[in-house]
């Protein structure tokens, strides 16, 4: 009964998670003014200095490759809190059915599955940290910020707010929300997928997926030098000295 008190204290943090995760992974809305597929691509070939774009950086591949990382994590979410309730309310008709379809034959193991362990806290924390972090960074810079690689119409170097601990704060919290939804889903002891869904044929793939998403991620949350690059082009001796005064890209005083 213990067990299930807690399992059923998880799901508001999973969803908590969920709701974070997707939200910092969703590009902010920018005001349209014309065109704005076109206008997006005219400020893309102005700071990438190029006639074409490749795939990796174009609108629609990064749209398809958010909303991909956001449907991977709501399915791994919605399933283990599908298999808390279904444990918590066993007498139902349908309870057993969701059971053996979630679980298939690590079902002797479903108990297990929405356990507060150690490791799933941390990996929650590093993800609540990390979105909320991007999230003061789509404020912070307001329609500067875009998913793609861009100088914007009168574009602006924007210092304050975690620009001014760090040159690229939002990719730093894209990794550390990375992290943790890999922690949280795949890592953790009483997730889904440790304790049922890495047993089930489906299992790997799915966790396959995930990884093919969190690799995604990670390239375009590396992208730091290529920014630094085309904004020192950009504004020059203003650029310079904001380098100086923020020497480092992601971690202050390591990286």
């Amino acid at each position: 009964m213990e067990s299930i008190a807690i399992a059923l204290l998880k799901i508001p943090i999973i969803l908590t998670c969920a709701r974070l995760f997707d939200k910092a992974t969703t590009s902010p809305p920018q005001v349209a003014t014309g065109n704005a597929d076109q206008q997006l691509e005219t400020e893309q070939h102005k700071a990438l200095d190029t006639k074409s774009i490749s795939l990796l950086e174009r609108k629609e591949w990064i749209t398809i490759s958010c909303y991909s990382s956001r449907l991977s994590y709501w399915t791994f979410s919605l399933v283990e809190i599908a298999v808390i309730l279904a444990r918590q309310f066993h007498s139902h008709a349908l309870s057993g059915q969701l059971l053996r379809l979630l679980t298939g034959p690590a079902i002797s193991d479903a108990p297990r599955i929405g356990m507060l362990s150690t490791v799933y806290l941390a990996g929650a924390a590093l993800l609540v940290a990390g979105a909320t972090l991007r999230l003061v960074c789509f404020r912070t810079m307001g329609r500067f910020f875009t998913f793609n690689l861009t100088l914007r119409q009168q574009h602006k170097l924007v210092q304050s707010g975690p620009y001014a601990v760090v040159r690229h704060p939002s990719y730093t919290g894209g990794m550390l929300k990375t992290a943790g939804m890999i922690v949280t889903a795949l890592l953790a002891p009483g997730s889904w997928y440790v304790e049922a869904g890495r047993h089930m044929r489906l299992g790997p793939y799915a966790a396959g997926f995930l990884v093919a998403n969190m690799c995604s991620a990670m390239y375009y949350f590396m992208r730091g030098a290529k920014e630094d690059g085309y904004l020192k082009k950009e504004f020059g001796k203003e650029w310079e000295d904001y380098a100086r005064r923020v020497p480092y890209r992601y971690i202050p005083g390591i990286w």
